[in-house]
């Protein structure tokens, strides 16, 4: 089970409980993925998120407790949980690791753009 104070959420997806830890490492093992900053990458979910992206960080924040999920079991997840849930977990997570941030962000669904219905 999560612990939140350790920055940890947890996502249910087919039955089964993962937990997603943004830790430092995780977020160094995103920025290698994707070749950029954090804050970039950060700033991306809120404007123009990439399905690449999501992701990054959910592979990245599962590593700890879940090492043996690669990228494509983790968008396979991902598929199956649905974007609402993946964004809502995501920016869940960001929140604990980043508590000074801006709490009402939460990741737009991939493959919209901000202030779009469609």
């Amino acid at each position: 089970m999560a612990n939140p104070i350790r920055g940890e959420v947890d996502i249910t997806v087919g039955g089964k409980t993962y937990t997603i830890k943004l830790g430092r490492n995780a977020l160094a093992s995103v920025e290698g993925l994707l070749g950029r900053g954090f804050p970039e990458i950060a700033q991306s979910l809120t404007s123009d998120p990439q399905i690449v992206v999501m992701r990054a960080i959910l592979w990245a924040g599962l590593q700890r407790y879940h090492p043996e999920l690669d990228l494509m079991q983790v968008g396979d997840l991902m598929d199956e949980a649905g974007d609402d849930l993946i964004g809502e977990k995501i920016g869940e997570a960001l929140r604990i690791t980043f508590p000074q941030a801006d709490t009402t962000a939460r990741p737009q669904k991939p493959g919209r753009k901000a202030g779009t219905k469609t």
